[in-house]
């Protein structure tokens, strides 16, 4: 007799969004998204694969510089901040208005009136908390590129990018709505083999070839 815990799922198939076939990509526990290819499957890690987009859309802002847009905001953001934060602004407001940041301190207080255009086709970030952990992070910290060499940027300014696409992209356990997962991959292919890694190096997908699902259900 087989074993009880033999016949559990391998997961749970409630984790799937959807289940028809005009529904692809389906998102899985809100962490993967799989697409089927080929007579097998596509697996996406849609943190991985948000990274990776954002940092490529915050270097074409980057190239834009003071010609790119922002995003003006009906009801201005206000941060206090503490000392090390406003001198970290200041410090640094150059480089974040050539990002699209647009702000001003008033007393205590950061006064934000514009930010980077949403990051098509996520759901917008908590500004407020992005830009507060980029403040206070640690200067001297060095974000993990896992090799890869800054592109027409300075690493200083190329490690402050990718800290910001990582803190505002997708995480696990955010859902996304089907638009928003077709046009994520939709962007993801448009970077052809820049869009394999996230920054840190990690697969933003794998796949699992037909042969290799018959041979795990014994079919060869």
């Amino acid at each position: 007799m087989v074993a009880d815990a033999q016949l559990r799922p391998l997961f749970n198939w409630d984790d799937l969004t959807e289940v028809r076939e005009d529904y692809y990509p389906l998102q899985l526990a809100n962490l993967y998204l799989i697409q089927p290819q080929g007579g097998g499957l596509v697996i996406y890690d849609q943190h991985a694969v948000a990274e990776r987009v954002l940092l490529e859309q915050l270097l074409q802002r980057w190239q834009e510089g003071e010609k790119g847009k922002s995003q003006e905001l009906l009801w201005p953001l206000e941060l206090e901040l503490n000392e090390m934060e406003k001198e970290r602004w200041e410090k640094e407001a150059s480089f974040l208005r050539r990002l699209g940041f647009r702000g001003q301190i008033e007393g205590g207080k950061l006064i934000l009136d514009a930010v980077p255009l949403p990051f098509a086709p996520l759901p917008a970030p908590d500004w407020q908390a992005v830009l507060r952990e980029f403040l206070r992070r640690e200067e001297e910290k060095k974000e993990k590129t896992a090799g890869e060499k800054p592109r027409f940027i300075d690493h200083w300014s190329y490690r402050a990018l990718v800290f910001l696409a990582c803190r505002s992209a997708v995480k696990k356990g955010d859902p996304l709505s089907l638009a928003q997962r077709r046009q994520l991959l939709a962007e993801l292919e448009k970077l052809g083999p820049q869009g394999l890694t996230c920054p840190h190096g990690r697969p933003t997908a794998i796949k699992i070839s037909g042969e290799e699902l018959e041979k795990r259900f014994k079919r060869r």
